[in-house]
């Protein structure tokens, strides 16, 4: 009996001292959300004219691509960095629903824990082909430099994906980490469901 008790919390023990790690995602195991989580890092700084390309399966076929645009409005300059996913193999991101700016709407910044699955959820959308998500805007006036967009400060947030694998969709999300007065940002990491038409949650590793 008293060896059973000690190998009890052992093992208790060590499932709290995991879930103090920031990056650990403990979500309940109801049985019905089977995952087989794929986890990939990348550390890579998106800016101007400074674009990366992700191939989340690792098939040799680019999924999503971080890409920025420059544009004039009002005689002012214009900075967008904006996610894309590539619409002949099915890559989505989940948007906010409005407003829409140059043919693309703003990409929703989840929290941890947020659930990511084929229903958007209220206020989202999963993006339509041709349209991407902007994530920072940047308008430059000459004299001081003024930030807009759902991400502006945000740390280690999460953007909701889903793309294809063998004609199924596979859920995922990416990591990003915007520093404030910075007209750059940090794509992190990212992790998919490998079980087909499953859910899972943004930072679930």
């Amino acid at each position: 009996m008293k060896k059973h008790l000690i190998l009890t919390t052992i093992v208790l023990t060590a499932m709290l001292q995991a879930c103090k790690d920031d990056r650990c995602e403990c979500v309940p195991d109801d049985g019905n959300h089977p995952a087989e989580i794929i986890h990939h890092e990348i550390n890579a700084i998106v800016a101007y004219q400074r674009h990366i390309e992700i191939d989340i399966d690792q098939n040799g076929e680019y999924d999503y691509s971080f890409g920025s645009v420059l544009i004039e409005e009002n005689d002012l300059p214009y900075l967008y960095l904006f996610a894309n996913g590539e619409t002949t193999n099915g890559s989505k991101l989940l948007l906010q629903s409005n407003p829409e700016v140059l043919n693309a709407r703003w990409a929703r910044s989840l929290a941890k824990g947020a659930k990511i699955e084929d229903s958007a959820g209220n206020g989202n959308e999963w993006n339509v082909p041709q349209m991407h998500g902007n994530i920072i805007g940047v308008r430059d006036n000459g004299v001081q430099k003024t930030y807009i967009g759902p991400w502006i400060g945000k740390q280690h947030a999460y953007m909701g994906m889903k793309f294809k694998i063998n004609g199924k969709y596979h859920y995922g999300w990416i990591r990003i980490t915007h520093v404030t007065g910075k007209e750059q940002i940090l794509v992190e990491d990212y992790a998919y469901n490998n079980i087909p038409e499953q859910p899972i949650y943004a930072g679930q590793e």
